[in-house]
């Protein structure tokens, strides 16, 4: 059903413990695409599958960087200032990493972080402006750097720190996208299981977000699930 803005902020004034789940949408405004979009003339939820990393590692390699130049250009937007801002947990499939330079200190990133490497064999961390072109070595134990970002087919980051996230919020924000995805569809399930109110944002965040943290009572309206 539909509820107006002011009952929802009414709604998020009175709860303490508030959660987001956040989606490609939420970066729209930031200019970013999403996985079904094109990046260069290949799909991005082919380039970020497992197999096809794996057997095309030269070519993963070179878009990956193409696409964190890009990326790094991107700024956060209103949505992601507005939820830093308040300090609201975010659990996020994003791999932009504009939660994070956002200022928010409380984020999950299921997918991993564009923005950094990771070594298969040690798992020693850093960021990817520190390797060059030719040498995805890690430093310490020569093991192969590889993006450090959930592929299609691989287990997603921290779920355990989300599920306990869920089970403990008394509110939470759907952002940009649609849970079509495992685990948080579970996720869902576990939030509608407790009852807890849940507000779904599809389009216009970067409006919407500040609007309902701010009290300003608008027309607007967004979906309660």
């Amino acid at each position: 059903m539909e509820c107006d803005v002011r009952h929802i902020q009414e709604i998020l004034r009175d709860n303490s413990r508030i959660l987001a789940i956040t989606g490609a949408g939420i970066s729209r405004a930031s200019g970013l695409p999403v996985m079904s979009s094109e990046f260069y003339g290949i799909r991005l939820e082919h380039l970020f599958s497992l197999e096809h990393a794996k057997c095309h590692r030269d070519e993963f390699e070179r878009y990956y960087r193409k696409m964190t130049t890009e990326f790094l250009h991107a700024k956060p937007n209103a949505a992601h200032c507005t939820l830093a801002r308040y300090g609201i947990h975010v659990i996020t499939q994003n791999i932009d990493g504009l939660d994070r330079r956002a200022g928010n200190k409380n984020v999950i990133e299921l997918h991993g972080n564009l923005h950094a490497v990771r070594c298969r064999t040690c798992g020693y961390r850093l960021p990817v402006f520190q390797i060059s072109d030719n040498m995805w070595r890690c430093t310490r134990c020569h093991g192969a750097l590889w993006p450090d970002v959930v592929l299609e087919g691989e287990a997603v980051h921290d779920l355990g720190k989300a599920a306990c996230l869920v089970s403990t919020c008394s509110a939470a924000l759907v952002v940009g996208t649609r849970l079509e995805m495992s685990p948080l569809v579970k996720l869902m399930a576990v939030l509608k299981d407790h009852h807890v109110p849940i507000f779904q944002i599809n389009e216009h965040a970067e409006h919407l977000l500040p609007t309902l943290f701010s009290l300003r009572d608008k027309e607007k309206r967004v979906r309660l699930v």
